[in-house]
C-alpha cells in the first residue's frame, strides 16, 4: 500500500461540506464563491496573510482605505469574486502553474479565511 497516493479531489459537481470554494488561478488571482465571500462579511477589500509555520494563506476583511487592502471585485460571470494577488504571491514565493483548489478552506479565529497550501488540488477546465 506504500506506493499508492490517494487523490484528495472530489468528483465534478460535489461541493465542500462547508460550501466554501476558493481557487488560485494561474494569473495569481483568488476566486471566491458566494459562500466564501459571505463568510468574510461581503467586504469591499481584504488583507492577505501568510502563516509560514503552517503553510496557510489567510484572507481577512479590511478597510479599503488601508495601504495594504486588496480590492474584492466581481468576476465577469456568476457570483464569484476575485482578488488579484500577484504581489502577495511573489512575496511568499507562491508559484501557480495551473488553477489550484483549496480543500479544507474554513473561517478561523478572528474571521480569517484560512487556505492550507497542503490541501490544494489542481483543477482545470480543459482546452479553450
Amino acid at each position: 500500500m506504500d506506493r499508492w497516493t490517494v487523490y484528495e479531489g472530489r468528483p465534478n459537481g460535489k461541493r465542500a461540506a462547508n460550501g466554501l470554494r476558493v481557487t488560485l488561478g494561474y494569473g495569481r488571482t483568488f476566486y471566491l464563491n458566494h459562500a466564501a465571500f459571505e463568510a468574510l462579511g461581503k467586504p469591499e477589500a481584504v488583507e492577505l496573510l501568510f502563516d509560514n509555520d503552517r503553510d496557510v494563506i489567510g484572507i481577512r476583511a479590511s478597510d479599503p482605505r488601508r495601504e495594504n487592502a486588496f480590492p474584492v471585485k466581481p468576476h465577469s460571470s456568476g457570483r464569484y469574486k476575485r482578488i488579484s494577488a500577484a504581489p502577495f504571491c511573489a512575496e511568499w514565493n507562491i508559484r501557480v502553474r495551473e488553477t489550484l483548489l483549496f480543500h479544507g478552506a474554513y473561517i478561523g479565529p478572528h474571521g480569517v479565511l484560512e487556505l492550507p497550501l497542503a490541501k490544494v488540488v489542481r483543477v482545470a477546465r480543459g482546452a479553450r
